[in-house]
């Protein structure tokens, strides 16, 4: 009897254990979930910040993103994937057409040595294009891209130098996904702040792309967040199960725009969502006619009101104040930020808390 009842003591005395150490896990997840709950993301993207920096009197993006970052406490950064647009407005490489090479060489207006190698290494064909680029690491991106999307019969090397020789359409050339940027994802994580991915979606899409665009960035960027340019989720429409398992298996976050449209987002999301993040913005085109106070005021409540927890920030470019155009930007997002530590957010990358 004495037996049975030390066993019954020990028997109870665990069950106590037990249940002790449950409340206490319960307790910190619902902890950890209060502390994520009260979590807020501000996100700039990069390709503003550079037009700002344009407008700016030419301040260096990463000067305006370290000030943003400390007056105005911004804690990530959109990064858009290159394009053989972007490359060349920022006279990396240059475009030129079969048939403008062949009118220039006849004219003599550009640099002869390099159209007389051009002429000797292969006969230049009228629609195509030529693609002249200058440094290494820009040849190898543009040329495993391109090649992947183009195929590599239609993406050719011209001789021993870095031109390619590409069949395509101008416009669309221009604006194709090449990956994100390495050089920027290292500037924005030496600032401290967390990089953002901004995918393109592709009308020949493929798994080997998906692939690619993916493994540009996903060992740099642990648990990445992906924001979705243009008007298609990434994937969409055949591969929107592969994009959706690829997320999954690297720990990836979608941000989900609200009141978005985009095509394709409703069925990747409800394959995800552990993964979805909640997004919102107000894109230049509205902006341009909201006055400051009422922008903020939007911020706030989407944050407040709906539980948001990227608030992903376009600047103004139409400033009719007599002020500087990075200190009316800095002073909008300092309201912003301001506003949202009244109510008790804390401001933190959504990477740094886990997100229910």
């Amino acid at each position: 009897m004495i037996l049975q009842n030390k066993y019954l003591k020990l028997f109870l005395f665990l069950t106590l254990i037990i249940a002790l150490l449950a409340s206490i896990n319960i307790g910190a997840r619902r902890f950890q979930f209060e502390i994520s709950n009260n979590n807020i993301d501000i996100a700039v993207s990069y390709s503003d910040i550079e037009e700002l920096s344009a407008w700016g009197g030419g301040k260096p993006p990463e000067s305006i993103l370290a000030r943003l970052k400390d007056e105005s406490s911004i804690t990530s950064v959109a990064i858009e994937e290159d394009t053989l647009y972007s490359f060349q407005e920022q006279g990396r490489v240059t475009v030129l057409k079969g048939s403008e090479i062949m009118n220039m060489y006849r004219v003599g207006h550009v640099n002869r040595y390099l159209l007389t190698h051009l002429y000797r290494e292969v006969k230049v064909k009228p629609d195509r294009f030529y693609l002249i680029i200058d440094e290494d690491e820009d040849y190898e991106q543009i040329r495993d891209f391109l090649s992947v999307e183009f195929g590599q019969d239609n993406v050719k090397k011209i001789g021993r130098n870095k031109i390619l020789e590409v069949v395509g359409d101008r416009k669309e050339l221009l604006d194709i996904g090449l990956g994100v940027s390495k050089r920027k994802v290292d500037i924005v994580q030496s600032l401290g702040l967390n990089p953002i991915i901004y995918m393109k979606n592709t009308n020949r899409l493929s798994k080997e792309l998906i692939k690619i665009k993916i493994s540009r960035f996903v060992s740099d960027i642990p648990n990445a967040t992906l924001f979705f340019d243009g008007k298609t989720v990434l994937g969409y429409p055949e591969y929107i199960n592969y994009v959706a398992d690829k997320v999954f298996v690297n720990n990836l976050k979608v941000g989900a725009e609200e009141f978005s449209q985009k095509l394709g987002a409703k069925t990747l999301f409800e394959q995800l969502p552990e993964n979805v993040v909640r997004v919102h913005t107000i894109n230049h085109q509205e902006l341009a006619f909201t006055p400051m106070n009422k922008a903020v005021l939007r911020y706030l409540r989407a944050a407040k009101e709906r539980g948001i927890k990227i608030l992903f920030v376009h600047p103004y470019f139409q400033v009719f104040e007599e002020q500087d155009i990075v200190n009316f930007n800095t002073r909008f997002i300092k309201e912003i930020t301001t506003g949202l530590k009244d109510f008790g957010f804390t401001i933190a990358a959504v990477s740094e808390l886990p997100v229910t």
